[in-house]
């Protein structure tokens, strides 16, 4: 091990909490063992390799990920039409046939109405539900007609002075449930590609300026994310401010600016890097260079007992002598026993989990580790160097061997696990991107042939994803094709009177399952708070019986509502002189301080308190029982309990009605869920559902799965939604037809165009 050109003792000043660490550098170093110099070229090199990763522009370096972002910006950023062929029409025939369309007089477009889609459509099987759960926040968007009120809701956008729904939701929406094994990893390219799509829908700089909360950024014209400040706080905080590659990222950093005040220097370079006090000139390599004491203070504030281990077991190593030297020591050409800087590195990185960042690292160390002492500068230090690993470069003038990652090492590095993180249910982005990518990949002369036909088309000059399969993605293929023929109904009008009469029976799984009807009831769950859709549905198939299964059963809405009164300081003569104006400001105040939308709130009672006084009874103020709808999870529903529970939150609600608000009753809530069961014995199913013990078997069920002490509630008696469809008639009954999707579908149509009005 060659002494480093500039191994010193440090003269740094630490704080308390790093005195075993200073002292045993110190120790170290005055012990002239040579672990000074091979910590410092080991750090140095593994501080550069991490700068120039986090320093990678992905939006413009790597030509992939280029192409889809622009394909991003094309189809979530814009509306561009789209036209598709029309099959043989289906001549069953329908008692209900929906005007489901609605006509854009400043696009001059024809899309669906989510109005007639939210009230009337009814999928073919469980996973099309989410259409609904889509044209919902929809809807609700378009009640807000201030930008303040709308941007305040994280589910809708303001654009072209109207709110609708924010496309970003739907992409980066959990779709459905899934099994665990179809669950992905969370990776930083998903994370990468996911923030693009946020960025993507704004279409100028001041609509980028309000998404910079979320990482996006305004450069060549366009809105971005910004993934070089997302790597480097991915790096710091993902990875632990305390970590490895947090430490290394805070020297990289360092390592720049020093370089940078040499390298930007109008006047002496040796006298400009000096100036700044956590630079040092380094006269053999002749490059400024962080100085020790900046180098350990940062060690020293990062991993203190991973890097104190080493020198620990160095100064223990400089204490044997050559014949009793023994591993991990080892004896140097100078006959004496240090610590070898192969295992200075394995204490550094060997304890990392095997991933493409250890990798990266790994070869870092081999790159810094060659000895060019004796021929720095020389071609044939440049020769040692790219001998030593794939992707070590030798920098003339500075005399380092570097290891510089390639694109296939960033790629690597991008779609691994994100340490720590736990798989989740695919989102309709993460499902996109394989298919993306795959196809951006193709030549144009195999685009849509072989193994990419009936997933990529030629778009405008390119391989792209025929877009047909998004509806599939999202909605499962029967419902996708559903949904597609819905839109190829509406866009093939190009006059507002032709597109308002269109009309279509939406039922589509009366068409599927012409002996089946469905069953509606709503039950709660009293003692769940974590919620596991696909154990309540295999427990529910399990008591209910009969021709019912897991697959049958669709849940249409999983929240847990939160249940309060408070008591407001007025009088309900004031409130009856205006009742309608009261209960919108208190919608109004309430959603503002509790962090949710104004039609989440449902007032149930409002009535006059009093209190006694002697034999009498004095007005004491007006209590208002009410509910929070649409809570996600418990999680949310304690939040809101929680703010509903402190008075300083309620300040918005006091300001709106003019009153103080205390609390009534405490806020409790319980898992809701809204269901429906598809049967050919609908009424069985109803009587069954109907007992008494159905729901202590649920609740019996539910235990037997692993979630016990759960009492299970009917609150909703159960009834019977007919189906529209009747039997198949003959095929000159000139019923208007269904389409289904034969041709390419651009997806913008399906995310904006039907959402932008």
């Amino acid at each position: 091990d060659a002494p480093h050109a500039h191994a010193r003792p440090p003269t740094m000043q630490t704080p308390t909490s790093s005195r075993l660490f200073a002292a045993v550098v110190f120790v170290a170093a005055a012990t002239a063992i040579t672990v000074e110099a091979d910590v410092d070229a080991i750090t140095r090199a593994a501080a550069k390799t991490t700068s120039k990763i986090v320093n990678v522009d992905f939006n413009h370096e790597f030509p992939l990920l280029s192409a889809v972002s622009s394909w991003q910006r094309k189809h979530f950023g814009s509306s561009p039409a789209s036209s598709r062929a029309v099959s043989p029409p289906d001549h069953r025939r329908s008692l209900v046939e929906t005007s489901f369309c609605e006509f854009d007089a400043e696009d001059n477009d024809c899309d669906i109405n989510p109005l007639a889609v939210f009230q009337s459509f009814r999928p073919a099987t469980s996973a099309g539900q989410i259409l609904v759960e889509v044209f919902k926040p929809e809807l609700e968007c378009r009640q807000l007609m201030s930008k303040t009120t709308c941007s305040a809701n994280p589910s809708c956008e303001f654009e072209d002075k109207k709110c609708g729904f924010n496309p970003v939701v739907l992409l980066s929406a959990k779709v459905g449930t899934c099994k665990d094994s179809e669950k992905a990893n969370v990776t930083i390219l998903t994370k990468i590609l996911e923030g693009n799509a946020t960025c993507t829908v704004a279409k100028d700089k001041a609509s980028c300026s309000d998404r910079i909360s979320a990482g996006c950024i305004f450069e060549d014209g366009i809105c971005q994310f910004d993934s070089k400040r997302y790597i480097g706080e991915y790096m710091m905080a993902d990875m632990g401010a305390g970590s490895m590659l947090g430490m290394f990222v805070k020297l990289g950093k360092l390592v720049d600016v020093c370089e940078m005040t040499s390298s930007g220097a109008t006047t002496n370079a040796t006298t400009a890097c000096n100036a700044n006090s956590k630079c040092e000139w380094d006269i053999t390599k002749k490059n400024c260079d962080v100085s020790a004491p900046a180098r350990n203070a940062i060690l020293s504030a990062g991993n203190t007992s991973a890097v104190t281990a080493i020198y620990v077991q160095a100064f223990t190593c400089s204490l044997s002598s050559p014949t009793s030297c023994i591993a991990p020591c080892a004896k140097s050409l100078a006959d004496t026993c240090v610590y070898p800087a192969s295992e200075i590195a394995l204490s550094l990185f060997g304890e990392m989990k095997e991933s493409p960042m250890k990798d990266i690292m790994m070869k870092t160390v081999t790159c810094s580790l060659v000895d060019i002492s004796t021929s720095m500068n020389t071609t044939a230090a440049e020769s040692s160097c790219k001998a030593a690993a794939e992707g070590c470069s030798y920098t003339m003038g500075a005399a380092e061997c570097d290891f510089n990652p390639d694109a296939t090492d960033i790629m690597n590095l991008m779609k691994a696990k994100i340490p720590g993180s736990q798989p989740q249910c695919p989102t309709l982005m993460s499902m996109m991107i394989p298919s993306v990518l795959e196809c951006i990949a193709t030549p144009e002369a195999e685009c849509g042939t072989g193994a990419t036909a009936g997933k990529c088309e030629m778009d405008e000059g390119s391989c792209s994803i025929d877009e047909s399969i998004m509806f599939e993605l999202l909605l499962g293929k029967e419902d996708g094709q559903n949904v597609a023929s819905m839109m190829s109904s509406c866009e093939q009008h190009s006059s507002k009177a032709a597109c308002e009469v269109q009309t279509m029976d939406l039922d589509f799984f009366g068409k599927k399952n012409p002996t089946k009807q469905k069953v509606e009831t709503v039950m709660s769950f009293k003692g769940i708070t974590v919620v596991n859709p696909g154990k309540i549905k295999t427990a529910l198939a399990a008591t209910i019986g009969g021709d019912v299964k897991v697959e049958d059963i669709t849940l249409t809405k999983i929240h847990f509502p939160v249940k309060a009164k408070l008591r407001l300081s007025t009088t309900l003569a004031t409130v009856n002189a205006d009742k309608p104006a009261f209960e919108s400001k208190f919608k109004k105040g309430a959603a503002v301080d509790l962090m949710v939308s104004e039609s989440d709130i449902v007032i149930s009672a409002i009535t006059e308190s009093a209190r006694r006084r002697g034999r009498g009874l004095l007005a004491a103020g007006v209590d208002v029982a009410f509910t929070v709808e649409n809570a996600a999870d418990a999680t949310v529903a304690q939040r809101i309990a929680t703010n509903i529970t402190t008075a300083s939150a309620l300040t918005t609600l006091a300001a709106e009605t003019g009153a103080t608000a205390t609390v009534v009753e405490a806020p409790t809530f319980e898992l809701v869920v809204a269901m429906e069961i598809a049967t050919a014995d609908s009424a069985g199913v109803t009587s069954k559902v109907s007992e008494s013990s159905t729901t202590a078997t649920l609740a019996t069920n539910l235990a037997t799965a692993g979630m016990a002490s759960i009492t299970v509630t009917v609150t909703e008696t159960p009834t019977v939604k007919k189906n529209s469809y009747l039997a198949p008639a003959s095929a000159s009954s000139g019923h208007r037809s269904f389409q289904t999707l034969t041709g390419g579908v651009a997806v913008a149509i399906f995310v904006v165009g039907m959402i932008v009005f």
